[in-house]
């Protein structure tokens, strides 16, 4: 049974489309991403309630942020460095991140191969990709998600350039969120 549920995922995924539009999307399920052809999924964005995710990255800042009652897990496996400053982990080179935990955020910067969460919250997915979805629903970018969005974006690039101190890190993410 194990086996036909993991093909049908694999049709499923090899036959939807290409999409080269920003796609946001909430809710609480499972959802796969991947790079087609020259795209990539950069930048991505997670934010799971209950849940986890494992993205694969090459030459890349991934920025995750914890803000569950839980205290969220993180680890690394590849070729880079994951370092952690109170709640803020960051990773910087190429692997696969994996987070599990109650409440977190995430936002990679570089070249983001595939991506799976499992959980509950948002995503933003941009470049050229496909994406299979079970229970996310597709919506529209508010402008004050949007807005946010964009912040961290610019956060990842500033700690991928060394160009934010730790100190203020924790603060920055929180005043994004708030």
């Amino acid at each position: 049974m194990k086996i036909g549920i993991v093909l049908l995922l694999i049709a499923i995924v090899g036959a939807i489309p290409v999409s080269a539009d920003p796609v946001f999307m909430k809710g609480r399920g499972a959802l796969y991403a991947e790079s087609a052809g020259d795209g990539d999924l950069t930048p991505m964005h997670l934010g799971i309630g209950h849940g986890e995710v494992r993205v694969e990255v090459t030459d890349s800042t991934v920025l995750i942020h914890d803000f569950g009652i839980i205290n969220t897990r993180v680890w690394a496996e590849g070729e880079g460095e994951l370092t952690k400053d109170g709640r803020t982990w960051t990773y910087t080179g190429s692997g696969t991140v994996y987070a599990k935990g109650y409440g977190f955020y995430l936002v990679a910067d570089g070249k983001v191969d595939k991506m799976l969460a499992l959980g509950r919250g948002f995503a933003s997915l941009h470049g050229t990709f496909n994406y299979f979805t079970l229970n996310w629903d597709k919506e529209e970018i508010n402008p004050l998600l949007e807005a946010k969005i964009d912040q961290m974006e610019t956060l990842v690039k500033d700690v991928g350039s060394g160009a934010v101190d730790s100190d203020s890190l924790d603060n920055r993410i929180a005043k994004i969120a708030a």
